[in-house]
Order: C-alpha cells, then sequence, then structure tokens
C-alpha cells in the first residue's frame, strides 16, 4: 500500500535469499537480535534513500507452553526477538527522525498485548512489553515531531504458527490444559480476521495527522470494548473456560457468590469491631494496610474452610527483601 503511494518501502528479512519478492519492496538482510545486523542495514538505507522517516516493527514469534514449563533461555530468546528487537531498530532510526522533525513508528503488537494468554504467557508478556513501551516512547519523542503507536490484531489468517516454538519441558500435569489451548489457537487463526485489515489499520496509522496510540483490529475492536464493562471475574473465567477441563471442584463460579461471601465476612468483622470498639481512634496509613492485609488474609482462610481445604501455616519466600515495600 505504502509502495503504490510513492514511498520507498525496504522488507528486512534474515535471510534474503529464501525471501519471497514483494512488489514495490526492495529487500534487505536483518536480524533484529543483533546489534551489528540493525546498525548495518539502517546505515545501508539512509545511504540509499536518505534518514528512515516510517518504521514498521513486526519481527516476531509465537513460544507456546506453561510458564511453568518455558525455561529462563526460552524466555530471553523470545524477548530478544519480540521485544528487544523493537528497541534496537526503533534506537537506530529515531536520531535522524528528531533531526528530520518528523518521524512515525507503528509497532505491530497483539490482542494478547491487553489480555492474559495462558500457555502462551512469555508471547503475551513480550507484547505486554511493547504495550508499555511503546506508550511511553510516544510521550518521550512527540515533541521532536515523532510519534509512536501500536496495532492490535486479533487472530489473524496468517503463517504464525509455522515458525511458533514450544517450550522443551512438557509437564504431564498441563498436557489436556495446553492441547486445549492449541486446538483453540488454532481455531481461532482458521477463523480470523484477514491480513489486510491488518495493513489498513497500519496505513491510518500513519496517514493521520493526529494518530492515536491504539489500532485495535478486527475481533479486538469489540474485545476492547467489552472490557471496559464487563467485570473482571466474568472475563477470567471465559479466559479460563478455553484452556482447563470442566470438573466438579467447589469453586466461585459468579462474581455474586463472591460479592456475598466478601460482604457476609465484612459484616461478621465490623458487628464485632463495634461490640468491642471503644473511643474512635485515627489510624496510620501503614496500620490501615496491614488491616486490609489480614483482612484479606482471614478471608481466604475463611473461604478455604467453607470448601474443606486443610488450614495449614503458609511458607513465604520473599524475594527482594532488603528493599522497600511498595
Amino acid at each position: 500500500m505504502l509502495a503504490e503511494r510513492g514511498a520507498r518501502v525496504f522488507g528486512t528479512v534474515r535471510d534474503p535469499k529464501s525471501a519471497r519478492p514483494i512488489h514495490g519492496v526492495e529487500i534487505i538482510r536483518m536480524d533484529v537480535t543483533d546489534d551489528a545486523s540493525v546498525s548495518a542495514a539502517v546505515q545501508g538505507v539512509v545511504r540509499l534513500a536518505g534518514p528512515v522517516q516510517i518504521l514498521v516493527n513486526n519481527a516476531g514469534y509465537s513460544l507456546t507452553g506453561a510458564l511453568e514449563e518455558t525455561s529462563l533461555t526460552e524466555a530471553r530468546q523470545q524477548f530478544e526477538t519480540n521485544f528487544f528487537g523493537v528497541l534496537r531498530v526503533t534506537n537506530a532510526v529515531l536520531p535522524g527522525m528528531r533531526q528530520a522533525g518528523y518521524g512515525r513508528i507503528v509497532n505491530i503488537s497483539s490482542l494478547v498485548g491487553f489480555i492474559p494468554a495462558p500457555y502462551m504467557g512469555i508471547y503475551a508478556a513480550s507484547k505486554h512489553a511493547v504495550e508499555g513501551y511503546t506508550w511511553t516512547l510516544d510521550h518521550e519523542v512527540r515533541e521532536f515531531g515523532v510519534r509512536a503507536v501500536l496495532v492490535e490484531p486479533a487472530y489473524t489468517k496468517s503463517k504464525i504458527t509455522q515458525n511458533e516454538k514450544t517450550a522443551q519441558t512438557a509437564l504431564k500435569e498441563y498436557a489436556v490444559q495446553r492441547q486445549r489451548m492449541r486446538e483453540a489457537v488454532q481455531k481461532g487463526i482458521e477463523h480470523g480476521d484477514e491480513p489486510l485489515l491488518v495493513a489498513e489499520a497500519v496505513l491510518r496509522s500513519l496517514t493521520m495527522k493526529s494518530p492515536r496510540l491504539r489500532y485495535p483490529v478486527g475481533k479486538a475492536v469489540l474485545l476492547g470494548r467489552l472490557l471496559r464493562f464487563i467485570p473482571a471475574c466474568v472475563f477470567d473465567r471465559a479466559i479460563r473456560r478455553e484452556s482447563q477441563p470442566r470438573t466438579n471442584r467447589p469453586i466461585w463460579t459468579s462474581c455474586k457468590r463472591l460479592r456475598s461471601r466478601w460482604s457476609d465476612s465484612r459484616r461478621g468483622r465490623r458487628s464485632r469491631s463495634v461490640q468491642n470498639s471503644g473511643p474512635a481512634k485515627r489510624c496510620s496509613f501503614p496500620q490501615v494496610r496491614a488491616a486490609l492485609a489480614r483482612s484479606r488474609f482471614n478471608l481466604r482462610n475463611t473461604s478455604e474452610q467453607k470448601l474443606g481445604r486443610p488450614r495449614a501455616p503458609a511458607t513465604w519466600l520473599w524475594s527482594g527483601a532488603s528493599e522497600q515495600m511498595r
């Protein structure tokens, strides 16, 4: 689309020999995980066509597997491409954009950049990182005439599953849920949005004088609107239903029940406090915070006893205990 409007477009791939030719697009080599490769590619484009005015960051792949199954090495590799690749390429083109007083950076995020994705947790975390990075970047560079925006597709008919990686460790405890989620994702892609919708969203973000921060695409538009109104517990239950088989475990199955148990517990504590109360006392913020923590802990223990779970002393592991509590 950009080439049809007279723009000189460069597409980057790790292996230009295996890349399929695209009309109006000049293919060059670049590996977003390699500093030297990114620097050489950007300098080559600048020599051929001048400073880069528009950047679209789209490199990435998906990683499936439960978070417990995913090693730190696999997580680092995912972030190296999906997040640090965005950071690396953006930093390479920003000096030219600032000097020119104009630039537009489009980062391709995802629907899972603002919702959880069980059994694709590291992939979702990388997209959440891209969301926070882009939002902050837009504030920092706007005074130089540069804007950073997000395009957020939902399931799209693409070949993303062909480049998908799977965590090497496979725990049998997650086997059923993992398979259910994989089937749901495959079905979503087969019935997903057309790639043309994503291309049109990118074009809108590039051509608008005052672009929005986020451009959801296809089904992500409706979901983004629903999230403003539906209760969080209803949405979370829908997410879990996609991956977890139905069981007969006695769980809190509705927001109404949850609110009822919380209210009953609060009323019980309130009546006891009224009976034992003396003159009113002012409480400091740390005291209030400690009281809230105790109330939540007591509520959890009460609910576990109602569900027939044995009450046992908790074992705590506090990471970074020397730092100040926030």
